[in-house]
């Protein structure tokens, strides 16, 4: 475990922040096994789901084969 104040512990606390905010998880819709079949995640740094909307629409025009998900961790609070 990292200790705190290193800089793999900031570099841990940055992808945890990373985490809370809205992004798109893009995969081809198979379980994920270390390097086969990654997700990959984009990240809404402003926080605009508008605009994740939109990359997710374009996304699944050009591959329709992807699985793209918005998630969204403000609504999940709402709810």
């Amino acid at each position: 475990m990292p200790r705190k104040g290193s800089p793999s512990a900031a570099r841990a606390a940055y992808y945890r922040d990373l985490s809370v905010r809205p992004h798109l998880d893009v995969s081809n819709g198979r379980p994920t096994l270390a390097h086969f079949n990654p997700v990959v995640r984009i990240v809404a740094l402003d926080g605009s789901v508008a605009r994740l909307e939109k990359i997710a629409a374009e996304i699944r025009a050009a591959t329709p084969g992807l699985t793209v998900q918005l998630i969204d961790p403000a609504q999940k609070g709402a709810e």
